[in-house]
Protein backbone atom coordinates (compact mmCIF):
# COMPACT_ATOMS: atom_id res chain seq x y z
CA UNK A 1 0.00 0.00 0.00
CA UNK A 2 2.94 2.38 0.98
CA UNK A 3 4.77 1.77 -2.46
CA UNK A 4 1.73 2.12 -4.23
CA UNK A 5 1.00 5.59 -2.44
CA UNK A 6 4.70 6.34 -3.21
CA UNK A 7 4.45 5.50 -7.08
CA UNK A 8 1.26 7.70 -6.97
CA UNK A 9 2.60 10.73 -5.57
CA UNK A 10 5.71 10.77 -7.86
CA UNK A 11 2.98 10.10 -10.82
CA UNK A 12 1.66 13.12 -10.08
CA UNK A 13 4.68 15.48 -9.82
CA UNK A 14 5.99 13.84 -13.09
CA UNK A 15 2.79 15.27 -14.61
CA UNK A 16 2.83 18.58 -12.87
CA UNK A 17 6.76 19.12 -13.80
CA UNK A 18 6.84 18.40 -17.38
CA UNK A 19 3.39 19.62 -18.27
CA UNK A 20 4.13 22.59 -20.66
CA UNK A 21 1.69 24.96 -19.06
CA UNK A 22 -0.46 24.50 -16.24
CA UNK A 23 -3.51 26.73 -16.08
CA UNK A 24 -4.72 28.13 -12.88
CA UNK A 25 -8.07 29.53 -12.63
CA UNK A 26 -8.33 31.81 -9.32
CA UNK A 27 -11.44 32.39 -7.42
CA UNK A 28 -14.01 35.18 -7.63
CA UNK A 29 -12.00 38.25 -8.81
CA UNK A 30 -13.94 41.71 -7.93
CA UNK A 31 -11.48 44.04 -7.11
CA UNK A 32 -8.47 45.43 -7.66
CA UNK A 33 -6.78 44.45 -4.51
CA UNK A 34 -8.26 40.83 -5.90
CA UNK A 35 -6.70 40.86 -9.28
CA UNK A 36 -3.22 41.83 -8.33
CA UNK A 37 -2.90 39.04 -5.22
CA UNK A 38 -3.98 36.58 -7.73
CA UNK A 39 -1.38 37.75 -10.28
CA UNK A 40 1.22 38.05 -7.45
CA UNK A 41 0.52 34.08 -6.24
CA UNK A 42 0.56 32.64 -9.92
CA UNK A 43 3.28 30.01 -9.99
CA UNK A 44 6.66 31.53 -12.22
CA UNK A 45 6.52 30.57 -15.99
CA UNK A 46 3.38 28.63 -15.59
CA UNK A 47 0.24 29.98 -17.62
CA UNK A 48 -2.50 31.18 -15.24
CA UNK A 49 -5.69 31.92 -16.48
CA UNK A 50 -7.20 34.31 -14.11
CA UNK A 51 -11.24 35.40 -14.94
CA UNK A 52 -13.15 38.61 -13.95
CA UNK A 53 -16.40 38.24 -12.45
CA UNK A 54 -17.33 41.83 -11.83
CA UNK A 55 -16.60 45.05 -13.60
CA UNK A 56 -14.65 47.48 -11.40
CA UNK A 57 -12.23 50.66 -11.58
CA UNK A 58 -8.67 50.10 -10.44
CA UNK A 59 -5.55 52.53 -10.66
CA UNK A 60 -2.54 50.41 -11.62
CA UNK A 61 -2.32 46.29 -12.57
CA UNK A 62 1.45 45.32 -12.47
CA UNK A 63 2.54 41.90 -14.36
CA UNK A 64 5.78 41.10 -13.22
CA UNK A 65 8.88 39.21 -14.60
CA UNK A 66 8.16 35.77 -14.95
CA UNK A 67 4.50 35.75 -14.79
CA UNK A 68 2.47 34.55 -17.51
CA UNK A 69 -1.19 35.56 -17.08
CA UNK A 70 -4.19 35.21 -19.04
CA UNK A 71 -7.34 37.65 -18.03
CA UNK A 72 -10.45 36.86 -19.16
CA UNK A 73 -14.06 37.43 -18.44
CA UNK A 74 -16.69 35.11 -16.74
CA UNK A 75 -19.37 34.43 -18.45
CA UNK A 76 -20.45 38.71 -19.40
CA UNK A 77 -18.30 40.65 -20.86
CA UNK A 78 -16.78 42.74 -18.14
CA UNK A 79 -15.25 46.01 -17.69
CA UNK A 80 -11.55 47.30 -16.07
CA UNK A 81 -11.91 50.84 -15.92
CA UNK A 82 -9.76 54.00 -15.61
CA UNK A 83 -6.09 52.11 -14.39
CA UNK A 84 -2.95 52.29 -16.43
CA UNK A 85 -1.84 47.79 -16.98
CA UNK A 86 2.03 47.04 -16.74
CA UNK A 87 3.73 44.27 -18.67
CA UNK A 88 7.18 44.37 -17.15
CA UNK A 89 10.34 43.12 -18.65
CA UNK A 90 10.09 39.12 -18.12
CA UNK A 91 6.17 38.80 -18.30
CA UNK A 92 3.34 37.87 -20.35
CA UNK A 93 0.18 39.04 -20.26
CA UNK A 94 -3.22 37.48 -22.51
CA UNK A 95 -6.16 39.43 -22.78
CA UNK A 96 -9.69 37.41 -23.48
CA UNK A 97 -13.00 39.00 -23.56
CA UNK A 98 -12.51 41.64 -21.35
CA UNK A 99 -12.90 45.82 -22.12
CA UNK A 100 -10.17 47.98 -21.24
CA UNK A 101 -11.70 51.32 -20.69
CA UNK A 102 -9.89 54.36 -20.16
CA UNK A 103 -12.76 56.60 -19.81
CA UNK A 104 -10.91 59.21 -21.27
CA UNK A 105 -9.62 60.67 -17.47
CA UNK A 106 -6.04 61.67 -18.86
CA UNK A 107 -4.32 58.03 -18.63
CA UNK A 108 -1.58 58.46 -20.88
CA UNK A 109 -1.37 54.65 -22.00
CA UNK A 110 -3.97 52.23 -20.49
CA UNK A 111 -1.30 49.08 -21.39
CA UNK A 112 2.67 49.70 -21.06
CA UNK A 113 4.00 46.88 -22.51
CA UNK A 114 7.90 46.11 -21.29
CA UNK A 115 7.52 42.12 -21.52
CA UNK A 116 4.64 40.22 -23.95
CA UNK A 117 1.01 41.18 -24.74
CA UNK A 118 -1.13 39.17 -26.65
CA UNK A 119 -5.10 40.54 -27.21
CA UNK A 120 -7.60 37.65 -28.55
CA UNK A 121 -10.95 37.74 -29.27
CA UNK A 122 -13.56 39.88 -27.82
CA UNK A 123 -11.08 42.15 -25.91
CA UNK A 124 -11.84 45.79 -26.38
CA UNK A 125 -9.06 48.98 -25.72
CA UNK A 126 -10.51 52.00 -25.49
CA UNK A 127 -11.14 55.79 -24.62
CA UNK A 128 -7.59 56.65 -23.30
CA UNK A 129 -6.99 60.45 -23.67
CA UNK A 130 -3.24 59.00 -25.10
CA UNK A 131 -2.23 55.83 -26.25
CA UNK A 132 -4.32 52.28 -26.02
CA UNK A 133 -1.15 50.07 -26.17
CA UNK A 134 2.30 51.61 -25.52
CA UNK A 135 4.90 49.12 -26.52
CA UNK A 136 8.26 50.06 -24.99
CA UNK A 137 10.74 47.71 -26.06
CA UNK A 138 8.31 44.87 -25.77
CA UNK A 139 6.53 42.66 -28.03
CA UNK A 140 2.63 42.88 -29.16
CA UNK A 141 0.89 40.84 -30.89
CA UNK A 142 -2.97 40.93 -31.84
CA UNK A 143 -4.64 38.39 -33.29
CA UNK A 144 -8.31 39.82 -32.55
CA UNK A 145 -10.35 42.11 -31.13
CA UNK A 146 -10.30 46.33 -31.10
CA UNK A 147 -8.19 48.87 -30.26
CA UNK A 148 -10.94 52.21 -30.54
CA UNK A 149 -11.21 55.82 -29.55
CA UNK A 150 -8.27 56.83 -28.47
CA UNK A 151 -5.40 59.37 -29.33
CA UNK A 152 -3.04 56.54 -30.55
CA UNK A 153 -4.37 53.48 -31.24
CA UNK A 154 -0.58 51.54 -30.56
CA UNK A 155 2.48 52.96 -30.32
CA UNK A 156 5.36 51.58 -30.61
CA UNK A 157 9.02 52.95 -28.77
CA UNK A 158 12.58 51.59 -28.10
CA UNK A 159 12.82 48.18 -30.33
CA UNK A 160 9.53 46.76 -29.40
CA UNK A 161 7.62 44.83 -32.02
CA UNK A 162 3.71 44.64 -33.16
CA UNK A 163 2.33 42.09 -34.69
CA UNK A 164 -1.21 41.95 -36.19
CA UNK A 165 -2.45 38.99 -37.45
CA UNK A 166 -6.44 39.81 -36.96
CA UNK A 167 -8.32 42.22 -35.32
CA UNK A 168 -9.52 46.16 -35.68
CA UNK A 169 -7.77 49.30 -34.82
CA UNK A 170 -10.64 51.90 -35.62
CA UNK A 171 -11.68 55.82 -34.50
CA UNK A 172 -8.23 56.80 -33.05
CA UNK A 173 -6.65 60.04 -33.93
CA UNK A 174 -3.85 57.69 -35.42
CA UNK A 175 -4.37 53.68 -35.52
CA UNK A 176 -0.13 52.75 -35.22
CA UNK A 177 2.71 55.40 -34.30
CA UNK A 178 5.96 53.72 -34.91
CA UNK A 179 8.87 55.31 -33.69
CA UNK A 180 12.54 54.66 -32.10
CA UNK A 181 13.98 51.47 -33.30
CA UNK A 182 10.37 49.77 -33.80
CA UNK A 183 8.79 47.65 -35.72
CA UNK A 184 5.27 46.63 -37.18
CA UNK A 185 4.21 43.88 -39.04
CA UNK A 186 0.51 43.13 -40.33
CA UNK A 187 -0.56 40.28 -41.69
CA UNK A 188 -4.60 40.75 -40.99
CA UNK A 189 -6.93 42.69 -39.70
CA UNK A 190 -8.35 46.38 -40.62
CA UNK A 191 -6.80 49.80 -39.25
CA UNK A 192 -9.95 51.80 -40.82
CA UNK A 193 -11.86 54.73 -39.65
CA UNK A 194 -8.89 56.88 -37.73
CA UNK A 195 -9.11 60.45 -37.91
CA UNK A 196 -5.64 61.21 -39.14
CA UNK A 197 -3.61 57.96 -40.28
CA UNK A 198 -3.93 54.91 -40.35
CA UNK A 199 -0.23 54.28 -40.13
CA UNK A 200 2.52 56.46 -38.93
CA UNK A 201 6.12 55.46 -39.28
CA UNK A 202 9.09 57.90 -38.21
CA UNK A 203 12.04 56.78 -39.59
CA UNK A 204 10.97 52.71 -38.40
CA UNK A 205 9.68 50.28 -40.26
CA UNK A 206 6.58 48.70 -41.52
CA UNK A 207 5.81 45.14 -43.01
CA UNK A 208 2.63 44.69 -44.42
CA UNK A 209 1.26 41.38 -45.85
CA UNK A 210 -2.13 40.98 -45.72
CA UNK A 211 -5.12 43.39 -44.05
CA UNK A 212 -6.75 46.47 -44.97
CA UNK A 213 -6.06 49.98 -44.21
CA UNK A 214 -9.02 52.17 -44.76
CA UNK A 215 -10.98 55.08 -44.41
CA UNK A 216 -8.45 57.29 -42.51
CA UNK A 217 -7.31 60.46 -43.55
CA UNK A 218 -4.14 59.27 -45.02
CA UNK A 219 -3.77 55.31 -45.37
CA UNK A 220 0.51 55.49 -44.17
CA UNK A 221 2.49 58.17 -43.40
CA UNK A 222 6.30 57.68 -44.03
CA UNK A 223 9.10 59.83 -43.33
CA UNK A 224 13.04 57.89 -43.95
CA UNK A 225 11.73 54.98 -43.07
CA UNK A 226 11.19 51.35 -44.50
CA UNK A 227 7.45 50.03 -45.89
CA UNK A 228 7.40 47.14 -47.36
CA UNK A 229 4.18 46.20 -48.82
CA UNK A 230 3.90 42.65 -50.74
CA UNK A 231 0.27 42.04 -49.68
CA UNK A 232 -3.44 43.34 -48.21
CA UNK A 233 -4.74 46.76 -49.63
CA UNK A 234 -4.70 50.29 -48.52
CA UNK A 235 -7.92 51.96 -50.19
CA UNK A 236 -10.54 54.23 -49.95
CA UNK A 237 -8.55 56.70 -47.70
CA UNK A 238 -9.36 60.45 -47.17
CA UNK A 239 -5.98 62.20 -48.04
CA UNK A 240 -4.26 59.95 -50.26
CA UNK A 241 -2.83 55.86 -49.69
CA UNK A 242 1.02 56.80 -48.89
CA UNK A 243 1.59 60.03 -47.85
CA UNK A 244 4.41 62.16 -47.02
CA UNK A 245 4.90 65.28 -45.14
CA UNK A 246 8.37 65.45 -42.84
CA UNK A 247 6.68 68.32 -40.80
CA UNK A 248 3.57 66.56 -39.49
CA UNK A 249 5.57 63.43 -38.38
CA UNK A 250 7.88 64.99 -36.51
CA UNK A 251 5.28 66.60 -35.03
CA UNK A 252 3.42 64.41 -33.99
CA UNK A 253 5.37 61.79 -31.26
CA UNK A 254 2.89 60.50 -28.74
Amino acid sequence: MKKKLIAALLTAVMIITFMPTLTLTAGAITSESALQEAINAAPDNKATTIEITKSFSYSEIIIPANKNITIKSSGDKYTLKNGCITVETGGKLTLQNIIIDGDKNNSPSLIWVQGTLDIKSGTIIQNSSGRGVYVIGGSFTMSGGEIKNNVNGVSVWNGGTFNMTNGKINNNSDGVFVNTDGKFTMNDGTIKDNKEAGVVLNDRTFDMSGGIISNNGFGVGAHSGTFKMTGGAIKNNIVGGVHINKFRLERRNY
